[in-house]
């Protein structure tokens, strides 16, 4: 586990790369808040599967196995 603590202000979408670097998981679980398409081909070009589910606002949303995670209640997929 990694934990990079920043300002309050600070997204959260720009400290996925710097919290994966030199990391190989075979799973990244994350909320919609991770869910950006510089986050996903990262995750695609590291074998990485990606288990974020989507923003509201995605207009190609990505399929989510919920077999892989157990979605809090106020998780919209």
């Amino acid at each position: 586990m990694r934990l990079i603590a920043t300002m309050g202000q600070a997204g959260d979408t720009p400290q996925t790369l710097p919290l994966l670097a030199g990391l190989q998981p075979g799973k990244v679980l994350a909320d919609t808040a991770y869910d950006s398409d510089e986050n996903r081909a990262y995750c695609a070009e590291q074998g990485i599967e990606a288990v974020i589910p989507n923003r509201s606002n995605r207009v190609e949303p990505f399929a989510l196995d919920q077999q892989t995670v157990l979605l809090p209640k106020n998780w919209t997929v």
